[in-house]
C-alpha cells in the first residue's frame, strides 16, 4: 500500500515541530523527514540541517500527543516499518525506516508492505532501472527541469525485477548500505548494488553508468 503526505498534514505540523532535546519535546515524539534529509539508502537526520515551515532544524521531531486528533491518528499509523521515497530529485532516492519512528512530510511518498518484502521492494525502487524509467516518464514535472516528480500512481507503475536471485542479492546489499556510514565502503556497496540490480532487471551497463553519474557527488569517491 502506498501513501502520500498531503498539504493538510503539512500545515497541521506547523507549530508542532521541535528540535530534539528541547524542553517541550515528549516521549511520544517521531523524527520528522523532509525531502532534503533523504538520500539513497540514508536518512541524514542529525547530520544535515533542514527547513520546515521556514524554520531551520538539525534534529526535527514531532510530539504525536500534541497533534490534533485527526492528525494524531495519521501520525500513529506511520509508526511502523516502511519505505520512504523522496520526490523531486535527480534519481529515485529511497530510505527504509525499519524502526518505524520517522514521520514523513510533503512531498515524500510512503510505501507500506509486508515485513518480509520490505527490503526487496525498497531495492527495486532504488534500482538504476527504476530511476531511468522514472526519468523518461516524469523528468521536468517538478520545480526544476532536471528532477523527477512522481505521484503515488507513478511509483506503483514501476516494474519489478525478473531475476529473483539477483533481486534478493540486491536487497541484502541495500540493507548493508543503510548500515554503513563509511564513505568508501558506502561507495563500494552502492556500486555493487547498482550492478546487481541492473542484472536483476536484465538492463545493460549503460543504465548503471547513467545512474551513477546522477548520484549526488558527495557519495562518490573523489
Amino acid at each position: 500500500m502506498l501513501f502520500r503526505s498531503f498539504r493538510d498534514q503539512y500545515y497541521g505540523l506547523v507549530g508542532v515541530v521541535r528540535e530534539a532535546g528541547s524542553s517541550d519535546a515528549e516521549a511520544s515524539q517521531m523524527r520528522l523527514a523532509t525531502v532534503g534529509l533523504i538520500d539513497l539508502g540514508e536518512f541524514l537526520w542529525g547530520q544535515r540541517s533542514t527547513r520546515f515551515a521556514k524554520t531551520k532544524y538539525t534534529q526535527p521531531v514531532v510530539a504525536v500527543s500534541n497533534l490534533p486528533k485527526e492528525l494524531a491518528g495519521w501520525a500513529s499509523s506511520r509508526k511502523r516499518p516502511k519505505i520512504l521515497v523522496s520526490n523531486q530529485t535527480r534519481i529515485v532516492e529511497v530510505f527504509v525506516d525499519d524502526l518505524g519512528d520517522v514521520l514523513p512530510s510533503v512531498p515524500i511518498l510512503t510505501v507500506d508492505c509486508e515485513a518480509d518484502d520490505l527490503w526487496r521492494v525498497a531495492a527495486s525502487l532504488a534500482s538504476p532501472v527504476a530511476s531511468i524509467l522514472a526519468t523518461e516518464r516524469h523528468l521536468g514535472a517538478g520545480m526544476s527541469a532536471d528532477v523527477i516528480k512522481m505521484s503515488a500512481k507513478d511509483l506503483l507503475n514501476l516494474p519489478l525485477p525478473s531475476n529473483s536471485e539477483k533481486w534478493s542479492e540486491g536487497s541484502i546489499l541495500f540493507q548493508r548500505i543503510h548500515r554503513t556510514h563509511d564513505p568508501s565502503i558506502r561507495n563500494e556497496l552502492l556500486t555493487q548494488f547498482g550492478h546487481v540490480m541492473c542484472e536483476a532487471f536484465d538492463a545493460p551497463l549503460e543504465v548503471f553508468n547513467w545512474w551513477w553519474g546522477r548520484i549526488p557527488k558527495r557519495k562518490q569517491v573523489i
